[in-house]
Protein backbone atom coordinates (compact mmCIF):
# COMPACT_ATOMS: atom_id res chain seq x y z
CA UNK A 1 0.00 0.00 0.00
CA UNK A 2 1.78 3.37 -0.90
CA UNK A 3 2.27 6.48 1.07
CA UNK A 4 -1.18 7.74 -0.36
CA UNK A 5 -3.64 4.98 0.38
CA UNK A 6 -2.36 4.46 3.55
CA UNK A 7 -2.78 8.38 4.44
CA UNK A 8 -6.42 8.69 2.61
CA UNK A 9 -7.57 5.70 5.23
CA UNK A 10 -9.46 4.46 2.20
CA UNK A 11 -8.94 0.84 3.20
CA UNK A 12 -8.69 0.65 6.80
CA UNK A 13 -10.63 -0.11 9.89
CA UNK A 14 -12.87 1.91 11.68
CA UNK A 15 -11.84 3.57 15.03
CA UNK A 16 -12.93 1.97 18.67
CA UNK A 17 -16.54 2.41 18.97
CA UNK A 18 -17.36 5.64 21.72
CA UNK A 19 -17.32 4.09 24.93
CA UNK A 20 -19.95 3.56 27.78
CA UNK A 21 -20.41 5.49 30.57
CA UNK A 22 -18.95 2.51 32.27
CA UNK A 23 -16.11 2.01 30.30
CA UNK A 24 -12.51 1.31 31.70
CA UNK A 25 -9.71 4.06 31.27
CA UNK A 26 -8.17 1.55 28.23
CA UNK A 27 -11.22 1.90 26.63
CA UNK A 28 -11.49 5.48 26.82
CA UNK A 29 -7.94 5.80 25.29
CA UNK A 30 -8.24 3.22 22.60
CA UNK A 31 -10.91 5.51 21.76
CA UNK A 32 -9.56 8.44 21.65
CA UNK A 33 -6.61 7.25 20.14
CA UNK A 34 -7.88 5.63 16.74
CA UNK A 35 -10.26 7.97 16.50
CA UNK A 36 -7.60 11.00 15.92
CA UNK A 37 -5.82 8.81 13.83
CA UNK A 38 -7.80 8.18 11.42
CA UNK A 39 -8.81 11.64 11.03
CA UNK A 40 -5.30 12.46 10.60
CA UNK A 41 -5.37 9.91 7.83
CA UNK A 42 -8.84 11.69 7.20
CA UNK A 43 -7.45 14.87 5.88
CA UNK A 44 -4.02 14.35 4.69
CA UNK A 45 -5.96 13.74 1.15
CA UNK A 46 -7.58 17.41 1.77
CA UNK A 47 -3.97 18.68 2.65
CA UNK A 48 -2.27 17.29 -0.50
CA UNK A 49 -5.18 18.86 -2.59
CA UNK A 50 -4.60 22.57 -1.26
CA UNK A 51 -7.47 22.70 1.16
CA UNK A 52 -7.40 25.23 3.36
CA UNK A 53 -9.76 23.68 5.88
CA UNK A 54 -7.72 20.18 5.75
CA UNK A 55 -4.42 21.80 7.22
CA UNK A 56 -6.70 23.22 10.07
CA UNK A 57 -8.40 19.99 10.72
CA UNK A 58 -5.18 17.95 10.34
CA UNK A 59 -3.41 20.31 12.56
CA UNK A 60 -6.30 19.91 15.11
CA UNK A 61 -5.96 16.28 15.43
CA UNK A 62 -2.28 15.33 16.02
CA UNK A 63 -2.76 18.31 18.59
CA UNK A 64 -5.85 16.20 19.68
CA UNK A 65 -3.49 12.87 19.62
CA UNK A 66 -0.66 14.73 21.07
CA UNK A 67 -2.56 16.25 24.14
CA UNK A 68 -4.28 12.76 25.09
CA UNK A 69 -0.81 11.13 25.11
CA UNK A 70 0.43 13.72 27.30
CA UNK A 71 -2.38 13.32 29.54
CA UNK A 72 -3.11 9.99 30.04
CA UNK A 73 0.79 9.64 30.06
CA UNK A 74 1.18 8.52 34.02
CA UNK A 75 -1.46 5.30 31.78
CA UNK A 76 1.72 3.79 30.13
CA UNK A 77 4.05 1.45 30.90
CA UNK A 78 6.52 2.72 28.13
CA UNK A 79 5.69 6.48 27.70
CA UNK A 80 4.57 7.86 23.93
CA UNK A 81 7.25 10.25 24.23
CA UNK A 82 8.71 9.79 20.64
CA UNK A 83 5.37 9.81 19.14
CA UNK A 84 4.36 13.14 21.05
CA UNK A 85 7.53 14.78 19.83
CA UNK A 86 6.92 13.50 15.89
CA UNK A 87 2.85 14.88 16.11
CA UNK A 88 4.69 18.01 17.65
CA UNK A 89 6.43 18.24 14.37
CA UNK A 90 3.68 17.30 12.00
CA UNK A 91 1.75 20.21 13.76
CA UNK A 92 4.74 22.55 13.18
CA UNK A 93 5.10 21.36 9.76
CA UNK A 94 1.68 22.56 8.73
CA UNK A 95 1.54 25.73 10.80
CA UNK A 96 3.33 27.88 8.43
CA UNK A 97 0.20 27.09 5.76
CA UNK A 98 -2.50 27.75 7.99
CA UNK A 99 -1.19 30.80 9.51
CA UNK A 100 -0.58 32.28 6.33
CA UNK A 101 -4.63 31.84 5.42
CA UNK A 102 -5.49 33.55 8.76
CA UNK A 103 -3.61 36.71 8.57
CA UNK A 104 -4.02 37.17 5.23
CA UNK A 105 -7.82 36.89 6.05
CA UNK A 106 -7.37 39.19 9.12
CA UNK A 107 -5.33 42.01 7.97
CA UNK A 108 -7.68 42.50 4.55
CA UNK A 109 -10.44 42.54 6.33
CA UNK A 110 -8.89 45.42 8.74
CA UNK A 111 -7.85 47.12 5.85
CA UNK A 112 -11.48 47.08 4.36
CA UNK A 113 -12.63 48.73 7.90
CA UNK A 114 -10.36 50.95 7.32
CA UNK A 115 -11.27 54.77 5.97
CA UNK A 116 -10.10 55.36 2.58
CA UNK A 117 -8.03 58.12 3.58
CA UNK A 118 -5.91 55.82 5.66
CA UNK A 119 -4.87 53.39 3.19
CA UNK A 120 -2.16 54.95 1.95
CA UNK A 121 -0.33 53.70 -0.93
CA UNK A 122 -0.62 50.00 -2.64
CA UNK A 123 -1.11 48.15 0.84
CA UNK A 124 -3.46 46.03 -0.37
CA UNK A 125 -0.93 44.95 -3.02
CA UNK A 126 1.51 44.41 -0.61
CA UNK A 127 -0.45 42.30 1.46
CA UNK A 128 -1.96 40.05 -1.21
CA UNK A 129 1.81 39.72 -2.65
CA UNK A 130 3.86 38.81 0.33
CA UNK A 131 0.99 36.79 2.00
CA UNK A 132 0.14 34.73 -0.78
CA UNK A 133 3.73 34.31 -0.90
CA UNK A 134 3.74 32.21 2.54
CA UNK A 135 0.97 30.52 1.95
CA UNK A 136 2.46 29.13 -1.28
CA UNK A 137 5.36 28.34 0.46
CA UNK A 138 3.43 26.81 3.80
CA UNK A 139 1.36 25.12 1.64
CA UNK A 140 4.45 23.40 -0.98
CA UNK A 141 6.50 22.76 2.92
CA UNK A 142 3.12 20.71 4.34
CA UNK A 143 2.52 18.82 1.81
CA UNK A 144 6.31 17.79 1.24
CA UNK A 145 5.91 16.77 5.07
CA UNK A 146 3.33 14.23 3.71
CA UNK A 147 5.29 13.12 1.69
CA UNK A 148 8.57 12.48 3.54
CA UNK A 149 9.36 9.41 4.98
CA UNK A 150 9.38 11.09 8.59
CA UNK A 151 5.66 11.15 8.02
CA UNK A 152 5.26 7.62 6.87
CA UNK A 153 7.10 6.33 9.95
CA UNK A 154 4.85 8.27 12.12
CA UNK A 155 1.95 6.79 10.57
CA UNK A 156 3.22 3.09 11.25
CA UNK A 157 4.41 3.84 14.69
CA UNK A 158 1.19 4.95 15.59
CA UNK A 159 -0.31 1.59 13.89
CA UNK A 160 1.69 -0.01 16.07
CA UNK A 161 1.42 1.79 19.05
CA UNK A 162 -2.55 1.92 18.28
CA UNK A 163 -2.81 -2.21 18.44
CA UNK A 164 -0.91 -2.77 21.19
CA UNK A 165 -1.20 -0.19 23.81
CA UNK A 166 0.98 -0.34 26.53
CA UNK A 167 -1.05 0.23 29.43
CA UNK A 168 -0.45 -0.07 33.39
CA UNK A 169 -2.75 -1.98 35.27
CA UNK A 170 -4.42 1.23 36.26
CA UNK A 171 -6.30 1.24 32.98
CA UNK A 172 -8.17 -1.31 33.58
CA UNK A 173 -10.28 0.63 36.48
CA UNK A 174 -13.47 2.54 35.71
CA UNK A 175 -12.06 5.46 33.68
CA UNK A 176 -14.61 7.83 36.39
CA UNK A 177 -12.29 7.07 38.62
CA UNK A 178 -9.23 7.63 36.91
CA UNK A 179 -10.04 10.45 34.94
CA UNK A 180 -10.20 13.17 37.95
CA UNK A 181 -7.04 12.57 38.95
CA UNK A 182 -5.50 13.19 35.33
CA UNK A 183 -7.95 16.44 35.05
CA UNK A 184 -6.84 17.94 37.77
CA UNK A 185 -3.09 17.05 37.12
CA UNK A 186 -4.04 19.72 33.96
CA UNK A 187 -6.24 22.13 35.67
CA UNK A 188 -3.38 22.85 38.10
CA UNK A 189 -1.32 23.55 35.48
CA UNK A 190 -3.31 26.18 33.97
CA UNK A 191 -4.14 28.22 36.77
CA UNK A 192 -0.55 28.42 37.65
CA UNK A 193 -0.20 29.64 33.70
CA UNK A 194 -2.95 32.28 34.21
CA UNK A 195 -1.45 33.44 37.76
CA UNK A 196 1.71 33.85 35.44
CA UNK A 197 -0.47 35.70 33.26
CA UNK A 198 -2.42 38.26 35.01
CA UNK A 199 1.54 38.82 36.95
CA UNK A 200 1.88 42.83 37.21
CA UNK A 201 5.27 42.56 36.35
CA UNK A 202 4.49 40.26 33.16
CA UNK A 203 1.92 43.56 32.23
CA UNK A 204 4.77 45.86 31.98
CA UNK A 205 7.18 43.86 29.44
CA UNK A 206 4.79 43.52 26.04
CA UNK A 207 7.16 40.03 25.02
CA UNK A 208 7.17 38.45 28.16
CA UNK A 209 3.12 39.06 28.52
CA UNK A 210 3.01 38.00 25.21
CA UNK A 211 4.70 34.42 25.74
CA UNK A 212 2.89 34.08 29.02
CA UNK A 213 -0.47 34.54 27.23
CA UNK A 214 0.56 31.83 24.83
CA UNK A 215 1.83 29.49 27.62
CA UNK A 216 -1.91 29.47 29.40
CA UNK A 217 -3.58 28.85 26.14
CA UNK A 218 -1.63 26.17 25.97
CA UNK A 219 -2.41 24.45 28.84
CA UNK A 220 -6.36 25.48 28.58
CA UNK A 221 -6.50 23.68 25.43
CA UNK A 222 -5.11 20.42 27.11
CA UNK A 223 -7.36 21.10 29.58
CA UNK A 224 -10.30 21.06 27.17
CA UNK A 225 -9.15 18.34 24.84
CA UNK A 226 -8.41 16.37 28.45
CA UNK A 227 -12.39 17.10 29.50
CA UNK A 228 -13.40 15.97 26.04
CA UNK A 229 -11.11 12.74 26.19
CA UNK A 230 -13.74 12.32 29.74
CA UNK A 231 -17.13 13.03 27.79
CA UNK A 232 -17.91 9.51 27.44
CA UNK A 233 -18.02 8.78 30.99
CA UNK A 234 -18.21 11.57 32.33
CA UNK A 235 -21.31 13.06 30.60
CA UNK A 236 -22.96 16.85 30.95
CA UNK A 237 -20.40 17.79 33.72
CA UNK A 238 -17.45 16.94 31.49
CA UNK A 239 -18.87 18.62 28.68
CA UNK A 240 -19.44 22.12 30.68
CA UNK A 241 -15.27 21.71 32.13
CA UNK A 242 -14.20 21.52 27.88
CA UNK A 243 -16.91 24.48 27.54
CA UNK A 244 -15.35 26.39 30.12
CA UNK A 245 -11.55 25.64 29.10
CA UNK A 246 -12.49 26.19 25.17
CA UNK A 247 -13.92 29.57 26.28
CA UNK A 248 -10.32 30.67 27.99
CA UNK A 249 -8.55 28.84 24.90
CA UNK A 250 -10.46 31.28 22.80
CA UNK A 251 -10.03 34.18 24.33
CA UNK A 252 -6.35 33.72 24.20
CA UNK A 253 -6.38 32.43 20.45
CA UNK A 254 -7.51 36.04 19.74
CA UNK A 255 -4.46 36.95 21.73
CA UNK A 256 -2.43 34.86 19.66
CA UNK A 257 -3.81 36.25 16.49
CA UNK A 258 -2.48 39.78 17.52
CA UNK A 259 0.60 38.54 18.43
CA UNK A 260 1.33 36.30 14.79
CA UNK A 261 -0.54 39.91 12.98
CA UNK A 262 1.82 42.25 14.54
CA UNK A 263 5.00 40.32 13.50
CA UNK A 264 3.51 40.36 10.35
CA UNK A 265 2.77 43.73 10.23
CA UNK A 266 6.32 44.84 11.44
CA UNK A 267 7.53 42.75 8.48
CA UNK A 268 5.43 44.37 6.02
CA UNK A 269 6.19 47.74 7.61
CA UNK A 270 9.93 47.59 6.82
CA UNK A 271 9.30 45.85 3.32
CA UNK A 272 7.62 48.82 2.18
CA UNK A 273 9.66 50.97 3.53
CA UNK A 274 12.48 49.14 1.81
CA UNK A 275 10.67 50.07 -1.61
CA UNK A 276 9.85 53.34 -1.26
CA UNK A 277 6.18 52.99 0.24
CA UNK A 278 4.29 55.05 3.00
CA UNK A 279 4.46 52.56 6.10
CA UNK A 280 1.69 54.73 7.97
CA UNK A 281 -1.34 52.08 7.16
CA UNK A 282 0.79 48.69 8.90
CA UNK A 283 1.60 51.21 11.55
CA UNK A 284 -2.10 52.27 11.94
CA UNK A 285 -2.96 48.24 11.82
CA UNK A 286 -0.37 47.54 14.45
CA UNK A 287 -2.14 49.85 16.97
CA UNK A 288 -5.12 48.57 16.08
CA UNK A 289 -3.84 45.23 16.82
CA UNK A 290 -2.65 45.87 20.22
CA UNK A 291 -6.11 46.95 20.48
CA UNK A 292 -7.11 43.95 19.77
CA UNK A 293 -4.93 42.34 22.02
CA UNK A 294 -6.30 44.67 24.78
CA UNK A 295 -9.87 43.23 24.15
CA UNK A 296 -8.86 39.74 24.34
CA UNK A 297 -7.02 40.24 27.48
CA UNK A 298 -9.97 41.42 29.27
CA UNK A 299 -12.06 38.27 28.06
CA UNK A 300 -9.80 36.07 29.24
CA UNK A 301 -9.83 37.45 33.04
CA UNK A 302 -13.61 36.80 32.35
CA UNK A 303 -13.51 33.35 31.29
CA UNK A 304 -10.60 32.47 33.41
CA UNK A 305 -12.70 33.63 36.30
CA UNK A 306 -15.77 30.71 35.25
CA UNK A 307 -12.94 28.22 35.06
CA UNK A 308 -13.03 25.56 38.11
CA UNK A 309 -10.51 25.37 40.54
CA UNK A 310 -8.40 21.96 40.06
CA UNK A 311 -10.26 19.90 42.85
CA UNK A 312 -13.31 20.91 41.19
CA UNK A 313 -12.28 20.44 37.56
CA UNK A 314 -11.71 16.76 38.90
CA UNK A 315 -14.87 15.98 40.50
CA UNK A 316 -16.80 17.16 37.27
CA UNK A 317 -15.24 14.23 35.10
CA UNK A 318 -15.77 11.94 37.93
CA UNK A 319 -19.25 12.40 38.31
CA UNK A 320 -22.49 12.42 36.08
Amino acid sequence: MDTHDRADAEHLPPPPPKPGAKADMGQLIAWRVGQQIAALRRHAAEVRDGHPEGIHRMRIAARRLRSALTTTKPLFTDPPDDLRQELRWLGQALSPARDAVVVHERLAAAVDAEPRRHVVGPVRRRLRTELMRERREGLAAAQQALESARYQRLLDALDAFAADLPLTPVAQERARAVMGDLVRTDAQKVHRAIRAARDPDAALDRDRLDEAMHEARKKAKRLRYAAELAVPTGGRKAKKLAKRAKAVQEALGRHQDSVVARQHLRRLGAAASQHGEDAFTFGLLHGAELLQADHAERDFRRAAQRLPRPRAAAAWVSTK
